[in-house]
């Protein structure tokens, strides 16, 4: 007896994705445009630049010396469940400048006890004036 789903004459099955592997994500699409493949890249490139031309005026062993600190502090993380702010890794990159209270608490602004309220507002509501 013959059975309709007799797959014996196909060279390739419907699903093969655990012999073949998955299906890329963007599903084989082209990407959108010319600057947008050059915003992709360009912190990347200027990184690359950066370290090349430390390479020339420092010597090799800067280069090597800041790749080094990159790849190490690219690899510390918070404990499991709390999101990494890799202020680090922007430190070393020389993305950030600066450290805030944003910076170490790993929020966007700091909370403002006072909310929008004045001095005087936040007094007479306190002490009920």
């Amino acid at each position: 007896m013959e059975s309709k789903y007799d797959l014996t004459h196909c060279t390739t099955y419907p699903n093969n994705s655990l012999i073949s592997g998955f299906a890329p994500i963007d599903l084989g699409t082209n990407q959108g445009s010319l600057p947008q493949k050059v915003q992709e890249k360009g912190f990347v490139k200027q990184q690359e630049m950066r370290l090349q031309m430390n390479s020339i005026v420092y010597g090799y062993h800067s280069s090597l010396r800041a790749r080094m600190e990159q790849d190490i502090v690219s690899k510390t993380q918070r404990h499991p469940g709390l999101p990494s702010s890799h202020l680090s890794l922007d430190l070393v990159m020389g993305c950030d400048d600066s450290l805030d209270i944003c910076d170490y608490l790993n929020i966007e602004s700091p909370l403002d006890p006072l909310g929008k309220m004045s001095i005087n507002s936040a007094l007479e509501a306190r002490f009920g004036v």
